[in-house]
């Protein structure tokens, strides 16, 4: 019998390993992946490839113990660029819902600030560098999260690995033209914010 990535438990019921929680921050991060043995480490390599695209074996040696459950609770990487470039690394990995999120927590902080304190260039630059800390600190899992995400969706909706990873591939990868796309807004934005404050 071909197997559709479902697995038994003891009861007889069948359970997709890779269907995606219904409450992620409620599920164990391993719930994704409780199948992994079945569906083998090799495959799942090659999920995460196709999905990540570019430097997909750095993604994968971080990874790779919280996907296969060895890794519960270890921290799973710092990630350099995201600490220089946010904003820009988020874009470029299609990460847009995550970038907006980000966008409106800080500036939400500044304002926050702002109003509590006043100007104060030192603390906003002091807060401005913890928060980009904290997200470097977690950029590597939160990209864990969406990828877990899309994989599980992808091997819901298809079974065949070649169609699997054609799916992965153009919901995950990088996209410069986003990013180029954004860099031509955001200048758009200020000529005009520039021009109305000047005028």
């Amino acid at each position: 019998m071909a197997n559709n990535g479902t697995m038994g438990t003891g009861d007889g019921t069948q359970i997709n390993p890779f269907a995606p929680p219904s409450a992620d921050d409620d599920v164990p991060m391993s719930f994704v992946t409780a199948g992994a043995g079945e569906a083998s480490a090799l495959e799942l390599r090659l999920d995460v490839e196709a999905f990540v695209g570019k430097r997909a074996a750095y993604y994968w040696r971080n990874w790779k113990d919280a996907l296969l459950g060895e890794g519960e609770g270890r921290a799973i990487g710092v990630h350099i660029p995201a600490f220089f470039l946010s904003f820009g690394w988020l874009i470029y990995r299609k990460m847009y819902k995550e970038c907006a999120i980000l966008f409106a927590a800080t500036t939400a902080v500044g304002i926050a600030i702002t109003l509590a304190i006043g100007e104060s260039h030192i603390l906003e630059r002091g807060v401005g560098l913890l928060l980009s800390l904290l997200f470097a600190g977690n950029a590597n899992r939160l990209y864990l999260r969406k990828a877990r995400r899309i994989i599980a969706d992808a091997r819901v909706l298809h079974v065949n690995p070649r169609v699997r990873r054609e799916y992965l591939a153009r919901r995950g990868g990088t996209s410069v033209l986003a990013l180029f796309f954004v860099f031509l807004g955001v200048l758009g934005l200020g000529f005009f914010a520039g021009r109305l404050l000047g005028s």
